[in-house]
């Protein structure tokens, strides 16, 4: 009586450190477009943070690691950062944004995954990209997300940001897009980028 082969399952390394790279740079390029859009507001917007070295550090201080909510209405429209497109077109963005919220159409996205935080790994979220198959190209890339809306994006050879959470493409392009349009990246947003940007000002002078 004959036996079926065992087959041995291994992960091979390069392919992983290949997606890993493609990983990096889909956030890095998503993260340079948004970065561009919230110094373009930051000018546009609050011209007075421009005269001021220490323009609000207890106030940049008191966003980070907190719970950001979305800014007013009337502010989101009017700001570029509400106005990124994260796909191939705005019309498509648009598609995805309603499938995301018809979907779940409370879900907070200030912060992703942790103790007293959303999950991505549930039965709404499963079904959701198993429909996106076919919708959504590459659904199921590994893609890396920020988990605080406030926090930065950098990756480099020698040190990556903290509060990265490896998902699907087509649960980074959910989150993000409501994100943008639900305006996580406005005011309180720039407060944080400008602090970053002065910080790093000074660390070059040094």
């Amino acid at each position: 009586m004959s036996s079926e082969p065992e087959v041995e399952v291994v992960n091979d390394p390069q392919v992983e450190k290949l997606g890993a790279n493609a990983a990096a740079v889909y956030a890095q390029e998503f993260w340079t477009k948004l970065s561009a859009a919230a110094r373009q507001d930051i000018k546009n917007l609050d011209p007075c943070w421009e005269e001021f070295e220490d323009f609000s550090s207890s106030e940049a201080d008191s966003v980070e690691g907190q719970q950001l909510l979305p800014d007013e209405v009337e502010e989101v429209g009017r700001t570029l950062t509400s106005r990124v497109v994260v796909t191939h077109s705005s019309k498509f963005d648009r598609q995805l944004y309603a499938r995301f919220r018809s979907n779940m159409s409370t879900l907070p996205l200030s912060r992703i995954n942790g103790t007293g935080q959303i999950s991505l790994n549930t039965p709404q979220w499963q079904s959701l990209l198993v429909a996106s198959d076919g919708v959504v190209a590459d659904f199921s890339f590994m893609t890396l997300l920020r988990a605080e809306a406030v926090s930065p994006f950098y990756m480099n050879e020698l040190e990556a940001c903290g509060g990265l959470c490896v998902v699907s493409r087509a649960q980074f392009l959910y989150i993000e897009i409501a994100r943008i349009k639900e305006g996580y990246y406005g005011k309180a947003f720039r407060q944080v980028r400008k602090k970053g940007e002065h910080k790093r000002n000074e660390t070059r002078e040094r």
